[in-house]
């Protein structure tokens, strides 16, 4: 149950395969809150407040992630496995996800008409009281967006 209850962030969203053992073996589980003073927003703006983010393992080896915002928004996304493997979402249309497990965290990224649009890299300190999170990509706008957003474990 203790397993259940941890969980994590991304903006991302996030998710495992049933090829990995969830739970200690993947350090981002858990509940984060977003640093707002150590992370970076280009072009911006920045949040008007922390976000807490909590990743959990489900069944069949994937992950759901509840996003509490600072106004007090929920949004639960998922369940996602992390087999690499593309799947597709209802929004945005063409678009492809993928997300793969890695070392200390996990990969995120988000394909449109086969191209690449967006990545996240997302890193547990070696402590594990810190989760980064490194978005590189473009806007639908075309702008591009480079941000790198410091979580620290609740």
């Amino acid at each position: 149950m203790n397993v259940m209850k941890r969980g994590l962030i991304v903006l991302a969203l996030v998710t495992s395969s049933a090829a990995f053992a969830i739970g200690q073996s993947a350090p981002f589980l858990g509940t984060w809150k977003t640093n707002l003073a150590k992370s970076t927003y280009s072009p911006g703006p920045r949040p008007s407040g922390p976000t807490t983010t909590t990743l959990e393992a489900v069944e069949g080896g994937a992950i759901r992630t509840t996003m509490v915002n600072a106004t007090g928004e929920q949004t639960v996304s998922g369940p996602f496995i992390f087999d690499g493997r593309e799947f597709s979402l209802a929004s945005p249309p063409n678009t492809t996800h993928s997300f793969k497990k890695t070392a200390r965290g996990y990969d995120r990224t988000v394909k449109e008409n086969g191209k690449i649009i967006f990545t996240a890299n997302h890193v547990v300190s070696a402590d594990g009281k810190t989760l980064t999170t490194t978005q590189k990509g473009k806007t639908s706008q075309g702008t591009i967006v480079s941000n790198v957003i410091v979580n620290d474990r609740q």
